[in-house]
């Protein structure tokens, strides 16, 4: 929560500096990783608009999340119900897998098993590609407003769940593209 109210008032900060406007979306959860791609327009990503690039990062982000919380209700749901087989590891340490099984589950809720059963590996792959498309859009982002830094902040931003005191440590930095500073 601290984080993201880091995150809300430096977005809110650069927008009001240069002008942006629907300053709102910085506030709402999702949109506000839209409207990191508005305030990075000086920059492009892979010579693509970066508002129409972080509309795909917002809604993978999205769909993390409703994945996320379908995984973890069908585990509640379901845990009980799967048979838990003890194997010994190298170390002589006795641990518990699942078997493919869920005895005693309705019929018409299948789907928890298979959502247990399978959803964590998807779920995994698409973090995999979030993490990438992050990546690149915080790239965008730190171009214009921390030229020195911007790949340190941006692998932190990605990686990390500093994002938002990344962009608020760079609110007071006017934009300017990345090539200007290179000249």
């Amino acid at each position: 929560l601290i984080v993201y109210i880091f995150q809300v008032f430096g977005l809110l900060t650069i927008a009001k500096r240069e002008g942006f406007k629907n300053k709102w979306m910085a506030f709402v959860p999702f949109l506000n990783v839209y409207y990191i791609g508005v305030c990075s327009q000086k920059n492009k990503v892979y010579g693509m608009n970066p508002k129409y690039f972080a509309i795909v990062t917002a809604a993978i982000e999205a769909i993390l999340v409703a994945g996320y919380i379908i995984y973890y209700v069908s585990a509640f749901a379901v845990w009980n119900k799967i048979t838990w087989a003890p194997y010994t590891d190298r170390n002589g340490n006795t641990l518990y897998w699942y078997v493919d099984d869920a005895v005693g589950l309705p019929a018409g809720m299948e789907w928890l098993r298979w959502s247990f059963l399978n959803l964590g590996n998807i779920l995994s792959w698409v973090d995999l590609v979030f993490i990438i498309l992050k990546l690149l859009l915080l790239t965008a982002f730190f171009r214009p407003y921390s030229a020195r830094q911007y790949v340190w902040f941006s692998i932190a931003g990605a990686l990390l769940p500093l994002t938002g005191i990344l962009i608020y440590v760079v609110r007071n930095n006017k934009g300017m593209s990345y090539t200007d500073y290179i000249r």
